[in-house]
């Protein structure tokens, strides 16, 4: 911007001389000055263009640095949700799900339930089981993003 400025003003310039005319043997002194008119406006649009040029990386930071913090928030908040779904899964569902199996065992045993109760009780467990590793991942994930966004280790 500061070029821009410069570039818009002229210096003054003069010139100063003898000049000889042959014809009449003559001498004369010669002296000019040279002022520019309307220097000013003559470097406003290389001056707006150098501001916009400025506010443009300006923008473009800040626009990266938003994105940065709506990824690491977005990051944060799947990883804080992960971790409490599967400790919801493995403190909660899961002793659920293994007395009712149990339960559901007995019963069959005596003759009370069909197989297929059997079946679905150890599919259900096995689901809780699926979905808590699967929380457990995506946790890691988002903290292995987190940790790469921010170039920081997240404490344990």
């Amino acid at each position: 911007m500061t070029l821009a400025w410069a570039g818009g003003r002229s210096d003054l310039t003069w010139r100063a001389g003898i000049k000889r005319f042959e014809e009449t043997g003559d001498s004369a002194f010669t002296a000019g000055l040279s002022i520019p008119l309307f220097s000013n406006k003559r470097s406003s649009g290389e001056v707006k263009a150098a501001l916009a040029n400025r506010n443009a990386v300006d923008y473009a930071r800040q626009d990266l640095l938003l994105r940065l913090h709506t990824q690491l928030f977005e990051a944060y908040s799947l990883r804080k949700q992960s971790i409490e779904a599967a400790k919801k899964t493995q403190n909660v569902v899961i002793p659920a799900l293994e007395n009712a199996l149990k339960l559901t065992r007995e019963a069959y045993e005596n003759g009370r339930y069909r197989y297929l109760d059997l079946i679905a009780a150890q599919e259900e467990l096995l689901a809780s089981k699926q979905a808590r590793i699967d929380a457990a991942s995506t946790a890691l994930i988002s903290q292995a993003l987190i940790e790469k966004l921010s170039s920081e280790a997240l404490n344990q």
